[in-house]
């Protein structure tokens, strides 16, 4: 018995084509996808790509910028800035309140010391990228701030 992806192949592409075709599309990441647009009825999704202006725990503004689209995966790649941390090695005992950028060095202990990792920020800002899917994006989009790229100084 033909499957409903088999019938609808056998519409577009010559019989003896298909069973070649729908190993191909078994072996992507996607099959689905591969099938639909094999078949012309993939639709790209509708994906907003402004900035987004994403209020973190610590109420500092962050802007995260749409780059691409991984329709594959269902990834969204975006961009974002955030200040440059340092990590280091402090005795178990410290009162980390009283590490900063002047004074770490006199912090930092050995390997063989009793020890735990502090990270601590930096004046530095970095661009970072991440991704989410693309429900998660789009449910920011709902959620946060639309803003231009200008509103930021881009």
């Amino acid at each position: 018995m033909k499957t409903i992806e088999e019938i609808a192949l056998g519409i577009k592409f010559s019989e003896n084509h298909i069973s070649g075709i729908m190993e191909i599309c078994g072996a992507t990441q996607n099959p689905t996808l591969a099938m639909n647009i094999l078949l012309g009825i993939y639709e790209e999704p509708k994906i907003m790509n402004m900035g987004l202006r994403k209020v973190n725990k610590d109420s500092e503004d962050r802007l995260m910028v749409f780059k691409s689209y991984d329709k594959w995966n269902d990834r969204v790649f975006y961009s974002y800035e955030k200040k440059k941390t340092k990590e280091i090695r402090v005795h178990k005992s410290t009162d980390t309140t009283l590490i900063n950028i002047d004074n770490y060095e006199e912090f930092v202990v050995s390997y063989e010391d009793d020890y735990k990792w502090f990270n601590f920020e930096l004046d530095e800002v970095i661009k970072a990228t991440d991704e989410c899917s693309l429900s998660q994006w789009n449910s920011w989009c709902e959620a946060y701030d639309k803003v231009t790229l200008e509103d930021f100084g881009y």
